[in-house]
């Protein structure tokens, strides 16, 4: 088992309502999280996350201690720091 804390951007944070969360884990994976995630948040969760083949959903961002997302399988560890966030398009304006 493994608690990890769960900071959520943008879309997800909107439908959880949160900043930030901390999870208890059985299966210490992106994949078991995302579980938990869509168990607690439901199915606006879920859309907002993976496409139809249960990728990451285009546009989305899941990073793990920092580093981007490699997979579901990815393993996670007490007290690692995970976060869901929309990618950020960067502008092309004058400051």
């Amino acid at each position: 088992m493994a608690e990890v804390r769960v900071r959520f951007y943008g879309s997800f944070r909107n439908i959880t309502g949160k900043e930030i969360d901390t999870i208890k884990l059985d299966q210490a994976t992106l994949e078991g999280l995302a579980h938990a995630l869509e168990t607690a948040y439901g199915q606006g969760f879920t859309h907002v996350l993976r496409d139809p083949q249960q990728n990451l959903s285009p546009g989305m961002m899941v990073l793990v201690n920092g580093k981007q997302f490699t997979g579901w399988q990815t393993p996670l560890s007490e007290r690692d720091d995970v976060t869901f966030m929309s990618a950020i398009a960067g502008g092309g304006g004058a400051l």
